[in-house]
């Protein structure tokens, strides 16, 4: 064989297994970004992990985020939970979970709203409410609360609410239990 054909065929060999190595699944594969789930709780978004799991700041449940808009991927760009942490009535506001409660309280009027993680009135036929006022020198008065005329409220009434320093509410849905107490300062 001519040296011009042994280089030829050198050449062959060695430019055919340089080709292997640029092989489209061997290039996709090494230049393939695998992006890792990250997961951020709604209402303390510093709180993030990656894997599935309950805020353990407030006890939410964690949402996949998209990385980059911060969006949790299952839910609509307006309805995010926790978007709004407004009272809407005026009253005390908290978070349980994925619950809401508000306490208003007026003269001697208590109303408890019970609010899903969009802060949308819950339908709550069957549940049950207490508030448990504290009075100063530990003395405490337990009040029933019927449901109200509107979705997802409980009123009830006590001559002394006005005077309490603290409520404690308790709330009995179909799936779950509520339990949030509210400093009051003894007075409206």
């Amino acid at each position: 064989m001519s040296r011009i054909a042994l280089v030829l065929a050198f050449a062959l060999v060695f430019g055919a297994l340089g080709c292997a190595d640029r092989s489209p699944e061997r290039s996709s594969s090494s230049t393939q970004t695998v992006q890792a789930k990250i997961y951020d709780c709604p209402m303390h978004p510093e709180v993030r992990q990656a894997t599935p799991g309950t805020c353990p700041k407030c006890g939410m449940t964690l949402v996949e985020v998209v990385e980059g808009t911060g969006n949790p991927v299952a839910d609509p760009p307006d309805e995010k939970p926790h978007a709004d942490h407004s009272a809407r009535h005026g009253g005390l506001f908290g978070m349980q979970g994925n619950y809401h409660l508000e306490l208003v309280r007026s003269g001697s009027t208590l109303e408890v709203y019970v609010y899903d993680a969009f802060t949308q009135a819950l339908d709550i036929p069957g549940g049950r409410a207490t508030v448990t006022l504290e009075f100063p020198g530990e003395e405490k008065l337990r009040v029933n609360l019927n449901p109200g005329p509107s979705k997802g409220l409980f009123v009830g009434a006590s001559s002394k609410a006005s005077q309490a320093i603290s409520a404690t509410i308790d709330v009995a849905l179909a799936d779950t239990a509520l339990n949030m107490t509210f400093p009051l300062g003894g007075r409206d």
